[in-house]
């Protein structure tokens, strides 16, 4: 199987004949903002599983009857007739797409595999009609680059001339540092009054000068008083300043009948007094005060825990409470990040953001790091089912986004699981957000690191294994770029380390666990 082609590559092929792809249900986005859902519609479904209902079977999927102007926007992309679109009252039936691939990837195996596999089919013809159009479009281009060019230029030109007329008329001269102004703006004055004096300014006291103003008696007795003539100031008392502390001192030494509000030492003002500033708080991850702490839950020390192995205590930073991880039930993973702040007890924890213990009911704790938050901090009307993530440790494992959506929208993270080999309840596997989580549930993503891919020329470079059909990023395999050219022909075969038995499969399949099973 070869490798992944280029786009460029792509266009230097032989033009082939348009294969005919299998005919999938109808989806699309509603409400249509970039942030909507997306549905299938029920009978195409149904229709293509060969089921009667798929609801009856399956009472989970999330549904709902299209409302009217959804009904006019499907009759627009044809996915309903007329005679749909004009009676009302017969109900048509929208399905979330999530959910349907779900039922698909766990009773109806065989069938999501081709629909995978169709999906695919269809996405690659479009990434070449759109680079056939996006090539026609580039000569189109430049049949009228310099046409666009002499048009751009000349508006620039007339810009540029409209604000040296408007805005520029004023400029500065660095080299005689004159700054010159347009004369049509300003009034000339007569010539007599521009001729030069011998004596423009007195520079010595006593000396003549052309221009003085002679006040009368009226305006000089308009003025305040002693601002013409300044009379001698008389001398000022000496004050002395004692800081603060030594005035408490003496006031705390004399007897009690002395009266606090009359101090013997005059004081000057606030800041003239020097005291030494108050020393700022620091907050470490210090261990408990007593002295030989003991975890609340086993009533043991360091030396064991509630399964009599030896594990160090961790302590909370308002008050002498310890415990063991695992008693706790904490993860090594939640243990080395709660190191790095001061964590807080159940009985002692604060909002992060309002450092405020009380609602208690309404706090709520991120599975990741153990801070907690109110629901109404956070912008959640109620408390979520399931994993919830903070906005300090949300980031997407695909594509490290620290947004589950587009800006302002009320996307959540998507929390993926796998089902066991044993068969037991489903394991967490990772968190993503909106777009690669659907990437993912359509099986685009390598199996090894379990990142997405998206068909484009931002994806690294990928071989296809021919025994499993999955694609495998090189540098996951360990793919040379030598290998990887070897690879690129026709004839050679590849199968990946999955397969070779050379790495342990981390996923048997996407699962999204319904009612029974709340997610968040």
């Amino acid at each position: 199987m070869s490798a992944t082609e280029t786009t460029a590559e792509q266009e230097n092929l032989p033009k082939k004949q348009t294969e005919t792809l299998e005919t999938l249900p109808f989806e699309y986005q509603w409400p249509q903002d970039n942030i909507g859902e997306y549905y299938l519609m029920e009978r195409d479904v149904c229709e293509y599983l060969k089921e009667d209902s798929l609801l009856q079977k399956y009472p989970e999927i999330q549904y709902h009857e299209v409302t009217k102007e959804e009904r006019k926007f499907l009759f627009e992309q044809g996915a309903i007739t007329e005679a749909e679109f004009h009676n009302e009252d017969k109900k048509v039936l929208v399905l979330n797409t999530d959910d349907v691939r779900q039922v698909m990837i766990d009773h109806f195996p065989s069938s999501y595999q081709r629909y995978v596999t169709t999906l695919h089919k269809k996405e690659r013809q479009q990434a070449i009609t759109k680079a056939n159009k996006n090539r026609k479009m580039m000569s189109i281009r430049q049949t009228n680059a310099l046409k666009k060019a002499m048009k751009d230029s000349s508006e620039y030109n007339s810009i540029l001339l409209h604000q040296r007329k408007e805005e520029r008329a004023s400029y500065y001269d660095m080299q005689t540092q004159l700054i010159h102004i347009p004369a049509r703006r300003n009034t000339k004055m007569p010539a007599h009054m521009t001729v030069p004096s011998k004596y423009p300014v007195a520079l010595l006291p006593g000396q003549y000068q052309d221009y003085y103003y002679p006040y009368t008696s009226n305006e000089l007795n308009q003025f305040p008083l002693n601002s013409v003539v300044s009379f001698p100031q008389p001398p000022q008392p000496e004050v002395v300043r004692v800081p603060e502390a030594f005035q408490m001192l003496e006031v705390v030494d004399e007897s009690p009948a002395v009266e606090l509000s009359s101090p013997i030492v005059t004081m000057g003002k606030r800041e003239d007094v020097y005291d030494e500033p108050p020393r700022k708080k620091t907050y470490r991850n210090l261990p408990s005060g007593k002295k030989d702490p003991m975890c609340g839950i086993c009533l043991s020390g360091p030396e064991k825990n509630k399964k009599g192995m030896p594990e160090h205590l961790i302590h909370c930073s308002e008050c002498e409470n310890s415990g063991h991880p695992t008693c706790l039930d904490m993860s090594p993973q939640l243990v080395r990040i709660i190191k790095t702040y001061s964590w807080q007890c159940m009985e002692c924890k604060r909002c992060t953001l309002c450092n405020d213990p009380h609602d208690e009911d309404k706090m709520l704790f991120c599975d990741e790091c153990d801070r907690g938050y109110h629901s109404f901090c956070v912008g959640l009307t109620q408390i979520p089912i399931g994993r919830w993530i903070c906005d300090k440790c949300g980031m997407c494992a695909s594509c490290l986004k620290r947004v589950p959506g587009p800006e302002g929208s009320a996307a959540k993270w998507k929390h993926e699981f796998t089902i066991p080999a044993d068969g037991g309840d489903p394991q967490f596997l990772q968190t993503l957000c909106i777009s690669c989580s659907r990437l993912f549930r359509n099986g685009n993503f390598c199996p090894i690191c379990l990142k997405v891919y998206r068909n484009d020329e931002t994806d690294l470079p990928m071989v296809c294994c021919d025994m499993c059909d999955r694609w495998t990023h090189t540098h996951c395999e360990g793919i040379d770029e030598k290998t990887y050219k070897e690879l690129s022909k026709s004839k050679s075969k590849y199968k990946c380390a999955l397969c070779r038995g050379e790495k342990e499969e981390r996923i048997k399949g996407v699962h999204r666990r319904f009612p029974h099973f709340k997610t968040s």
